[in-house]
Order: structure tokens, then sequence, then C-alpha cells
């Protein structure tokens, strides 16, 4: 009976974890489920391409990344919903895949240039505002690896935002070392109190 329950708890234990590590397995993906995405940037109002990032995965050939496989747009005088479909780069793949941990970059065009329109996430019931998320250097990068030129900035600006990258990273690590030497004091300061009351504890006994 034992073996039995310890077997079934450990099905459903698998069961969950590929729930969450993998994905999906990547075949023939006619029907692929919505994807929540952010607004990379602020897109002027005569833009007609949009840059969106989503929260993808390492589904697709052996060293990708998933991609925008397609958009569903809808515009209207005030609001533009756009609906994300994030799949794998080869929608032939059988592999088992993480479905989490990885940016995926794409861009959607529309029919005429942005405006001041409302831009809609699809993906929710009823759609939602999507977010915006302000450029990085860490940003514009991986987009312009992936191939996304709508966020292409001068070289001046990149530099600049290189330049707050290094700041920030070094500002974290100071940061990171100085709670690491707060850890290790308390810690000791926990060490010594143990030492004294163990010290303690003994000259008692021996009273």
């Amino acid at each position: 009976m034992g073996r039995k329950v310890l077997v079934g708890c450990f099905v459903i234990v698998a069961a969950i974890a590929a729930g969450i590590v993998g994905a999906y397995i990547a075949s023939d993906v006619d029907d692929p489920v919505p994807t929540k995405f952010s607004v990379v940037g602020n897109p002027s109002p005569d833009a007609e391409t949009i840059p969106i990032r989503m929260f993808g995965g390492t589904c697709g050939t052996p060293g990708s990344k998933e991609r925008l496989q397609k958009a569903e747009i809808q515009e209207s005088a005030e609001t533009v919903t756009i609906t994300a479909y994030l799949g794998p780069n080869d929608p032939r793949s059988t592999e088992v895949c993480a479905g989490v941990g990885l940016d995926a970059y794409g861009e959607v065009d529309l029919d005429q240039p942005i405006g001041y329109r409302t831009i809609l996430d699809g993906s929710h019931s009823p759609p939602r505002p999507a977010t915006t998320m302000p450029l990085n250097y860490m940003m514009v990068r991986d987009a312009s690896r992936a191939g996304i030129d709508s966020v292409a900035v001068d070289e001046a600006r990149l530099d600049r935002m290189r330049h707050r990258a290094r700041v920030h990273m070094r500002r974290e690590q100071r940061r990171y070392r100085r709670a690491m030497v707060r850890e290790r004091a308390h810690n000791r300061r926990q060490r010594e109190r143990a030492h004294a009351r163990r010290e303690r504890q003994q000259r008692q006994a021996s009273a």
C-alpha cells in the first residue's frame, strides 16, 4: 500500500514538473495559444510597426528561441487590439522544451499609423491595455540580435544606455557585497551567541 501511494505521488509530481518545465511538445503547432506581450519603448504616432516583447522559452531548433508565429490585429478609431501567438522556430520539431525563462521579440505591422490609439493585449478576455517596457541597453541589444529594426537607436543614445547599464550593474554589485557582509556578520554573531550559550550550559552542568 505504501509503495502504491509513493508511486502515485511520484507520478503527480512528475506531471506537475512537466507542466511547468515543458511548455508543450512542439509538434505541428496549428493553433498556438495567445501570449501576453509588452510594447517595447514608446512608438511614435506615425509608426506603423509595433515592436513587442513576449516571455517565451527554448522551443525550436537547437540553440534557438521561440518567435512570434502570428498576430491577429483588430484596428478601430480609438484602439488597436493585438493578439500575439508565440511558437517554436521550427513547427515540425517534436522536442520537449522549456516554456519559460527567455524573452522573445517580434514586430506587428498595422494598416495605418498607430497615432494616439490605445494598444490592447488580446490574450486577455476582455482585452486589456498592453504594458509598455521602457527601452534599455539590454533590450535594444537583444531586439537587435532578433532582427527587430524598429527599436534601433543611434550610437550616441546606445552609448548612454550602455553607460547607465554599467552604472546600474556596479551599483547592484556594491549592494550585493554589502548585503553579504551584513549576512556574514550576522551569522558570526549567531555562532558566538550559540558558543557562549553552550559554555554557560556546560558550566551550569558541572557546578
